[in-house]
């Protein structure tokens, strides 16, 4: 919610169009047609009629619940003006610094100011604590689950993570979006980076609507967080590029620039790395 949006940042969406008029690099998606292979399937059906018909209605409801997500999409931006507009109130009356400073609170604390019966009356120093804390946990490395006894933060049970192979030339996930394609890699964390991604597989740990200027360029789409109703996996059935999320380590067990093969019907990569790479 704090990320910018184009109206708030036209330079982003610049620079999306230069980058995309200025890379030359176009890659060959080898795609399968899946309405024909539904069909065949319809024909070789012992009821056609009966699959028929839930083919129809799969097929509505899955419009109906992404006419929903754009339903949601749209308060979700009425509620995000207001937050701007609060911060910019806050601002005038001298009370916080910068009005972007109003994402560093949680509902409850704003809904406890406007009340006036906060414990906290110094927004200021809340904000500059809750930037030190963002600026320390981006430099953590988030675990998926936390194993804790009793209190989640005094009694922390340390959990043996598995170490990662750097020289893997295989990987694999969950394929979200069928089609078959080779080319470069870009590791992506930041998507307000000036990042050249035309002709190229995304590979992020995660995704959420801030990223989508990035993946309708892309080639395809590598996330090592996801499953088959996540927000990477639904844009790429959109955009009919290869997708395949739930790789683990996908960010650090491939480099950036490195050529990489993603089917998105199997959910395999396959990293081509040099010999020197391997036995580095």
């Amino acid at each position: 919610m704090e990320a910018d949006t184009f109206r708030e940042n036209p330079f982003h969406l610049l620079n999306v169009i230069l980058t995309s008029s200025q890379s030359d690099y176009t890659a060959q998606v080898q795609h399968h047609d899946l309405d024909a292979v539904f069909e065949q399937q319809v024909q070789n059906a012992g009821n056609k009629r009966l699959l028929r018909w839930l083919l129809k209605k799969t097929r509505a409801t899955v419009a109906s619940r992404e006419a929903t997500r754009l339903d949601r999409g749209l308060h979700f931006s009425f509620f995000r003006t207001m937050l701007h507009q609060l911060g910019a109130r806050l601002v005038e009356e001298d009370l916080l610094n910068d009005p972007r400073d109003i994402f560093c609170f949680t509902l409850e604390e704003l809904d406890v100011w406007r009340k006036g019966c906060s414990p906290n009356q110094d927004l200021r120093g809340l904000a500059a604590y809750r930037k030190q804390q963002l600026q320390e946990w981006q430099q953590q490395d988030p675990a998926e689950r936390l194993f804790v006894n009793g209190s989640v933060y005094a009694n922390r049970i340390a959990e043996k993570r598995r170490e990662f192979d750097p020289a893997a030339q295989q990987l694999s996930g969950t394929g979200c979006s069928d089609g078959v394609v080779t080319a470069p890699a870009v590791i992506v964390r930041n998507p307000s980076a000036d990042t050249d991604i035309k002709g190229r597989i995304l590979v992020s740990e995660t995704t959420d609507p801030g990223w989508v200027f990035l993946m309708v360029i892309s080639a395809g789409l590598v996330s090592e967080r996801g499953s088959l109703l996540s927000h990477t996996a639904i844009i790429g059935r959109e955009l009919g590029i290869p997708t395949i999320v739930g790789v683990k380590n996908a960010t650090r067990s491939i480099q950036n620039g490195e050529s990489i093969t993603i089917n998105g019907k199997t959910g395999d990569i396959q990293i081509h790395r040099s010999a020197e790479a391997v036995t580095a």
